[in-house]
């Protein structure tokens, strides 16, 4: 039998071995190891402009001041404005704010990575265009109009006819609510809607001569948008009354004439929008009926038939009534007010999107059940934004103009790689480019003539910040 005796002696033994452990510091979770105190990083703020990385570092501090050994753990608030590898590499998107977070043993530390629009050139794009013949215009928010790429007929309208590889300056000093670029030659309204040409033929002041810099369209008329295509362009005044110019066949004015000045286009629609492209044109109603006409060779008329032309506009055919379309060369998109989309006309190159390559004379649905909210289409490709901003492209793609990061041609819709939310696409000849809500402008596809606007002539298949 145990006395009291012993057994106090025995608590007060075990007490004291304990006051001696914690004194040494002794943890059996730590292994005599000091704990993480906190975290530092070796930036706390960064800025990038999208596609530029920063690599960040992290070390951990322990309680004993000395610097410990962890594996992080890296995380963004925002992967549509910046990445974050677990490597601790940062890459800029698309413009806005995102906080990187490293974490480990349950601490962590921050980093806010702005992304700005600001190019090497300082633009902040307010508008974009992208033409037939290889070229592609903007409106920068300070009011200013600047093109780049192809410029043989004086279609950047700085005054000569040297191509451009970067934005120029188009002479004047106008200041343009819109501008708009086709084959061979540019137009710009301005807030008044005075209308002006530049380039080769089609300028619309009577004449068939070239004009390196913006020149008066003839006939007095003010005009709230304007569309430029190969063979013809129009304008849409703010009754919705459309006058075309150009090539004989292609302006709606029930003749084979080629016509200098606006003439306007038969029927007396009222037309919500217009676009032309090719050497065609289509417009729609506010009640979603879209009419057509000028060549028809593809069915890009979309009434059925492959007639060689509709002289004054043409019904398309379905009975369909949409919100928004677009022309391009050959072929023809219009999206419904939810979003469902329809081709026709060309489709040798898969523009329709509906998983054939063949050609349509009737509304086709394209494949993949996407809801577009606008619509862009190039020569043998076509692409369209959803509500969120993303893009998706289909069609050809030999030069890179879906932007997916490949050249291989598309059945279907294929996402534009990057991950960057667009404002608006626009679509050239064989190229594409993209506007985000704060003004970074991206260009993608074919280059030769520096239509991207990057600083050389180098094709590139995925968005490319426009200098």
């Amino acid at each position: 039998m145990r006395s009291p005796a012993a057994h106090g002696l025995r608590v007060i033994i075990s007490v004291a071995v304990t006051v001696i452990l914690a004194a040494c510091g002794s943890s059996t979770s730590t292994g005599n190891k000091p704990a993480v105190d906190h975290i530092t990083l070796s930036t706390t703020a960064a800025t990038l402009t999208p596609g530029e990385q920063v690599t960040l570092t992290a070390s951990t501090i322990g309680t004993d001041g000395s610097t410990l050994t962890r594996t992080f753990q890296w995380a963004t608030g925002a992967p549509t404005v910046a990445t974050v590898s677990q490597g601790g590499v940062v890459t800029g998107v698309t413009v806005g704010t995102a906080t990187i977070t490293a974490t480990a043993d349950g601490k962590s530390a921050q980093a806010v990575i702005t992304v700005q629009a600001t190019t090497s050139n300082g633009h902040v794009w307010a508008d974009l265009a992208a033409g037939y013949d290889y070229s592609t215009c903007g409106r920068t928010t300070d009011g200013k109009t600047w093109c780049w790429g192809h410029n043989i007929a004086g279609q950047i309208g700085d005054g000569s006819t040297f191509n451009r590889l970067v934005p120029t300056l188009v002479g004047g000093g106008f200041t343009f609510a819109e501008v708009e670029t086709g084959a061979s030659r540019t137009c710009a309204r301005t807030a008044a809607g005075v209308a002006y040409c530049w380039g080769n033929g089609g300028i619309g002041d009577g004449t068939t001569g070239q004009r390196l810099a913006p020149t008066l369209v003839s006939g007095g008329l003010s005009f709230v948008q304007l569309t430029v295509g190969e063979a013809v362009t129009c304008g849409r005044t703010s009754a919705g009354a459309a006058y075309c110019w150009g090539g004989g066949g292609f302006v709606g004015d029930g003749t084979l004439l080629e016509r200098l000045t606006p003439v306007a286009v038969s029927g007396g629609i009222t037309f919500a929008e217009a676009f032309a492209m090719g050497d065609y044109a289509c417009g729609r109603t506010a009640a979603g009926v879209v009419w057509c006409w000028g060549s028809n060779t593809y069915g890009q008329l979309g009434d059925g038939t492959t007639s060689l032309y509709r002289l004054v506009p043409t019904a398309v055919t379905g009975g369909l009534s949409f919100s928004h379309l677009a022309t391009a060369f050959a072929h023809t998109c219009a999206a419904t007010a939810s979003g469902t989309t329809y081709c026709w006309g060309d489709g040798t190159h898969s523009q329709i999107g509906d998983g054939a390559s063949i050609s349509r004379s009737v509304p086709t649905l394209v494949s993949g059940g996407h809801a577009f909210s606008q619509l862009a289409l190039g020569t043998d490709h076509s692409c369209g934004l959803t509500s969120a901003g993303a893009a998706w492209c289909w069609g050809e793609n030999t030069f890179g103009q879906l932007g997916d990061g490949t050249t291989t041609t598309r059945l279907a819709p294929t996402l534009v790689s990057g991950g960057i939310v667009f404002a608006k696409l626009v679509a050239g000849h064989l190229h594409t480019c993209g506007l985000t809500a704060a003004g970074a402008a991206y260009c993608w596809g074919d280059n030769v003539y520096g239509e991207l606007g990057v600083g050389s002539s180098t094709d590139h298949s995925a968005p490319t910040l426009v200098h």
